[in-house]
């Protein structure tokens, strides 16, 4: 089902110093911020004119000034404790005022406290949502606990109308996330893959069980399968129309090896991953080729060196037969994890003996998919560097040119802040209705929150909003605003109602009362319309141009950027409607 969804207000600046690194190897370089592309900082101050078919054009919403002055502030306080690193991707005053959500949509209700029949203790985890029909949203959200083994919990918000009415809190040994398996008689399967890092203090692999849920009687069921699994996804494994779930595994079934929660028709057993050669850590993607060969990206992969002569800490892609019958055939090197730069080196981690092992770039999650819809599959990899003083996040956007895959993450990423949360959760969803997907990113609590200039900075959190122009180019459209005045917490997981089709992040923790308690504190922000693909996420079929797309009319066409920068037009859609559709510029992908 496509959604329309709402969004927050998003925010995005200019700083001619700010940068990425550049390019697939490991020679550093850097992409200027607000360079190329991404156009000026000068902001427009015209006011709203009237097209020749008697639509009036339209303008910035009133609190864009503001909101973006908001913005631009916070990210000066990044820059500011970064110094010289690189901090941020591609932001600018006319990308933030053009495309993200003002202040105004944004709906921060008041929190609601429900009560567990048994404390719960506060953890580290991420969400996912389930529409069970028109009325009803489920808001999972599941969670290990650091340093306290067999501690986790698993919740379950029910949503009536975009209202929450109940929440069921479930003590387990750990999870990370919960997956909604499409089945081929229509109906679904809700799995909690087990894993409980918290065993790691004690000595002991970090398995947990997995557990099953009855969307009947509204409780999970042990499935019978142990797993440590840090990273998952689901793919249909065989094709049969029963989606499976592929876990890397620290312990469990098959003693730390990957491993398929294979589907058949609702029953769930365990399936090894024959991958010894190629025991990647943290996280692995599948897919299948072109001569249906299983490929699976495995992240952080090591001891590949001696048979496939690939260094350690590298993301590769193993090909295995079809049906997992033998070990991996062939091997590929993929360009170099996105942290492992030379901008990045010297960083402090918290664990710093990973290097040999998991390295600088911590991968901890990825997705095969086709974001630029030429026709083939493209990579994203979720990557981090895990530290208290200088914290990294970002989506890594391989794009396979020809079956080359290369790093475009510089020049495809719009509005992102390298500084900050990474992407241990990516949701891929069609958000304003355009045909091409999008990206939804959430991540656990606020990194700054152990650096005292920036605890209350909301570019620290970890949920965040991104929109494809339609040829794999994203630009962020909603993030600080998402955090702004939260404390740290949970993870803010994001929902799309089928009720209203509006877009919310909810997050549910016992940590405001203080730690373990049976209050769970359930915090919302929600938007107040669903962006669509016009100016700020507006229905642009209000002026009478419902196929006009804002962020790729003014990706694609200088003319109008330039245009919005000299202060001649606010948006893309008053040049469009004033001079860019006489002079036949494009304005959307498919045209």
């Amino acid at each position: 089902m496509i959604h329309r969804v709402l969004i927050a207000g998003l925010a995005i600046l200019f700083l001619g110093s700010c940068g990425g690194g550049g390019g697939g190897d490991s020679s550093p370089s850097t992409s200027p911020v607000g360079s190329g592309a991404s156009g000026g900082a000068t902001s427009s101050t015209s006011q709203s004119s009237s097209s020749g078919n008697g639509s009036s054009a339209p303008s910035l919403p009133t609190s864009m000034e503001q909101d973006y002055l908001s913005y631009e502030s916070q990210l000066l306080d990044v820059k500011a404790h970064y110094g010289s690193k690189p901090h941020a991707l591609n932001t600018s005053a006319l990308w933030y005022k053009s495309l993200s959500y003002p202040s105004s949509a944004v709906v921060s209700k008041d929190a609601k406290v429900f009560m567990a029949d048994e404390p719960m203790e506060h953890g580290v985890g991420y969400g996912t949502y389930f529409n069970v029909d028109a009325s009803k949203t489920l808001v999972f959200y599941t969670f290990w606990v650091p340093q306290k083994p067999a501690s986790g919990g698993v919740y379950v918000l029910e949503m009536l109308d975009g209202v929450a009415q109940t929440l069921s809190a479930t003590k387990i040994p750990g999870g990370t996330r919960v997956h909604v398996l499409n089945n081929t008689d229509g109906t679904k399967t809700i799995v909690l893959p087990g894993v409980d890092e918290g065993e790691l203090v004690i000595g002991e692999p970090g398995d947990a069980p997995s557990y099953i849920y009855d969307l009947a009687n509204n409780l999970w069921t042990d499935a019978n399968i142990l797993s440590g699994a840090h990273g998952s996804v689901v793919f249909d494994f065989e094709n049969d129309g029963d989606d499976d779930v592929f876990a890397q595994s620290w312990g469990g079934e098959f003693n730390g090896r990957a491993m398929v929660f294979k589907n058949d028709a609702g029953s769930l057993s365990p399936l090894e991953i024959p991958h010894q050669d190629v025991p990647g850590v943290m996280s692995l993607a599948p897919f299948y080729d072109e001569s249906d060969r299983l490929g699976i990206v495995f992240t952080d992969a090591i001891n590949v060196g001696e048979q496939w002569g690939i260094p350690n800490e590298r993301s590769v892609i193993a090909y295995f037969p079809s049906d997992l019958s033998a070990p991996a055939e062939q091997v590929d090197e993929l360009p170099i994890p996105y942290f492992e730069r030379g901008d990045y080196a010297g960083i402090p981690q918290v664990i710093p003996d990973w290097d040999g092992n998991v390295g600088l770039s911590h991968d901890v999650s990825a997705k095969v998919i086709d974001l630029d819809y030429d026709g083939d599959l493209d990579i994203v990899i979720g990557s981090m560097i895990w530290s208290d003083e200088y914290p990294y996040g970002v989506i890594q956007l391989l794009m396979n040119n020809e079956g080359v895959f290369t790093d475009e993450t510089d020049e495809r990423l719009f509005n992102w802040v390298l500084a900050g949360n990474t992407a241990h959760q990516v949701d891929f969803v069609d958000i304003n209705d355009d045909g091409f997907v999008d990206i939804l990113v959430s991540d656990h609590g606020n990194s700054f929150n152990k650096i005292p200039a920036l605890t209350d900075n909301g570019l620290g959190g970890g949920s965040r909003v991104l929109i494809n122009d339609g040829t794999g180019h994203f630009v962020v459209v909603a993030h600080h605003l998402i955090h702004q005045g939260k404390t740290f917490g949970a993870t803010f997981v994001p929902s799309i109602s089928a009720y209203d089709d509006k877009l919310r992040f909810t997050r549910m923790d016992s940590l405001p009362s203080g730690g373990s308690s049976r209050s769970i504190t359930v915090e919302e922000v929600e938007f107040s319309y669903s962006y669509s693909t016009g100016p700020n996420g507006r229905d642009p079929a209000a002026w009478g141009e419902p196929d006009f797309n804002e962020f790729f009319y003014l990706l694609h066409n200088p003319t109008a950027r330039d245009a919005i920068n000299a202060g001649t037009y606010q948006t893309g859609l008053e040049h469009y409607i004033e001079e860019g559709k006489e002079a036949g510029l494009k304005s959307h992908a498919n045209q």
